[in-house]
């Protein structure tokens, strides 16, 4: 992030001025890490402007807006397309890659989406009235990775896309993984003892998502 904020104004938005710009920004860049290193929990100081704490605490009116959010499965904040399309149902749509934290046009490993294109008519929409169609795309568009084994580099990744019009509450099943390291269907039995080595894990599965 330093590094993103330390770079130089392009000359061509700024002309001349550049240099003076670049170097009064480098003076005054503020070392933003010791900051999120004293707030190592979700404490007040990230939840302040975050919706999601609790969507119900937020009045209708200041929600009704439209928003596209776009992220995919390696990225760090893949968990806010599917808190949005829960919190806004209304007024959310959800777009999930097999990609990390890049912009999704150019990104490895492939495949790609067309971010320009998606943005763009999203924006015509709901900016200039348009009728591009992005308020009819599926509430959730995402890929569904197949099984790979671990590689260094991926020029692609194997899998599908599929979409779902109206998102649902997923459905959980539970598995139990023993002291031997078989994996059961259920939870953990109330009565093992307590070195059993018995741990739950639980997946969720959307209802009809494919």
């Amino acid at each position: 992030m330093l590094g993103y904020q330390s770079r130089p104004p392009d000359p061509v938005l700024v002309g001349e001025r550049w240099k003076k710009m670049s170097l009064h920004r480098l003076d005054n860049e503020p070392f933003l890490m010791a900051e999120w290193l004293s707030h190592q929990r979700r404490d007040e100081f990230w939840k302040h402007g975050s919706i999601c704490e609790d969507f119900s605490a937020v009045e209708v009116s200041a929600v009704e807006f439209p928003a596209l959010v776009i992220a995919g499965w390696a990225d760090g904040y893949r968990n806010t397309p599917l808190a949005a399309v829960e919190g806004m149902p209304e007024n959310a749509k959800a777009l999930i890659g097999p990609r990390i934290h890049k912009y999704p046009h150019f990104v490895w490993s492939k495949p790609r989406r067309d971010f320009i294109g998606e943005t763009i008519a999203w924006w015509n929409r709901w900016l200039r009235d348009e009728k591009t169609g992005a308020d009819q795309l599926p509430q959730v568009r995402t890929y569904i990775l197949d099984g790979v084994k671990p590689q260094p580099h991926r020029s692609e990744a194997p899998g599908f896309w599929i979409a779902k019009e109206r998102w649902e509450e997923p459905e959980v099943i539970s598995f139990a993984v023993g002291a031997a390291g078989a994996l059961k269907l259920g939870v953990p039995s109330t009565h093992a003892p307590a070195k059993s080595g018995l741990r739950q894990i639980s997946a969720r599965y959307g209802h009809g998502f494919r």
